[in-house]
């Protein structure tokens, strides 16, 4: 057997090198889902939203750093927000979907006042 010969002037000390931080996919659905939301009035993604929106700053809160250039978590908290009240302000507003057009509730509201003469003319 030979023998093992260990120099220590040729041994190298580890030093650790974190990577490099990465671009976080939740950082992209949180800041682009409150608007999606808005502008699709589709309740399902003001909710999703909401709760992505709430775990990024759940996150920020707990230490996570936020990317560089990216809006805070509080302003998108609030946009998310306003997202699910501009879905349900149908509810309010009735008449602000373009589900029911003003001359199509006329035109049911002529034929409903015709049947109702139509119909007391005939009963007297």
């Amino acid at each position: 057997m030979a023998p093992q010969v260990k120099r220590e002037d040729l041994v190298v000390p580890y030093v650790h090198v974190p990577p490099a931080p990465e671009a976080a996919s939740s950082a992209v659905v949180s800041q682009s889902m409150p608007m999606a939301a808005l502008f699709m009035k589709n309740k399902l993604l003001g909710w999703f939203s909401l709760l992505s929106t709430v775990q990024a700053y759940l996150n920020e809160l707990h230490g996570a750093k936020p990317q560089e250039g990216s809006t805070s978590a509080l302003l998108r908290l609030l946009l998310s927000v306003f997202g699910i009240l501009v879905c349900y302000t149908d509810l309010v507003f009735p008449g602000s979907s373009g589900f029911v057009k003003k001359n199509d509730v006329a035109k049911v509201a002529e034929s409903i006042s015709s049947t109702i003469s139509n119909a007391q003319a005939t009963g007297n």
